[in-house]
């Protein structure tokens, strides 16, 4: 592991996807940060997300230009054929349920143009934040399930799989408090879990946690970027 690099997330996407002039599909966008991200960076961005309430939060944002969002699951999405430039699954493929993640995948390549790209970026089951938040959210078998169908979906057809690229993405935070309302800003059925493991939650992110040098925390997770091209 020595040699895996901690890279910013954003500074992976500016090398491996370029949003600038892209139309650019977001599944799975949650509050919708990528999709305002992307806008930013000059990409025409739509997210799109199976919970109403995550929509609801990302059309309350400070609005940015060349954005909007949908309410929908990945495994049937609401636009035309070839319809993206790029369809990206930041964080995201573990959340489908194992049954429909096959389904998801088949449709990120039905709506992505030829010679479109596909996203897949997936945080691994491993590292000390990982096993900080196991008591509340164990995401061990959903996010192998993810890998065995990103497995699956390189060897189909009309794909080309481009390569693999393993980092560790920095997730800083100020205190404990802090990762508490991101994570449940994430998924608020989170928030008994966290209730009952609090405690020891918070005793051990001082001791799972490195200092940033600047009086926060840093964890270095693990992640994983698949990149898959659609035949021309």
């Amino acid at each position: 592991m020595s040699s895996v690099k901690l890279r910013k997330h954003s500074e992976v996407l500016a090398e491996y996807l370029s949003p600038a002039g892209k139309r650019v599909l977001d599944v799975g966008c949650g509050g919708g940060a990528l999709v305002r991200y992307l806008a930013r960076k000059g990409a025409e961005a739509v997210g799109i997300d199976p919970l109403e309430q995550a929509i609801e939060r990302a059309k309350a944002a400070d609005p940015v230009e060349g954005t909007s969002f949908r309410l929908g699951g990945g495994q049937d999405l609401p636009f035309p054929n070839g319809s993206f430039d790029v369809v990206c699954f930041f964080n995201s493929l573990h959340h489908v349920p194992e049954d429909l993640m096959a389904k998801a995948l088949e449709e990120a390549k039905r709506v992505v143009r030829p010679g479109g790209l596909i996203y897949v970026l997936e945080p691994v089951a491993a590292g000390a934040y990982f096993e900080l938040m196991r008591p509340v959210d164990d995401e061990t078998v959903v996010r192998d399930q993810a890998i065995a169908a990103l497995a699956h979906f390189a060897d189909s057809g009309s794909l080309q799989a481009l390569e693999e690229i393993h980092y560790l993405a920095p997730y800083r935070y100020k205190d404990f408090a802090q990762l508490e309302r991101e994570s449940l800003s994430v998924d608020p059925t989170r928030a008994a879990r966290l209730e009952a493991h609090r405690d020891a939650l918070a005793s051990g992110f001082e001791q799972a946690a490195e200092p940033d040098g600047d009086g926060g925390y840093l964890f270095r997770q693990p992640t994983r970027l698949n990149r898959f091209v659609k035949a021309a």
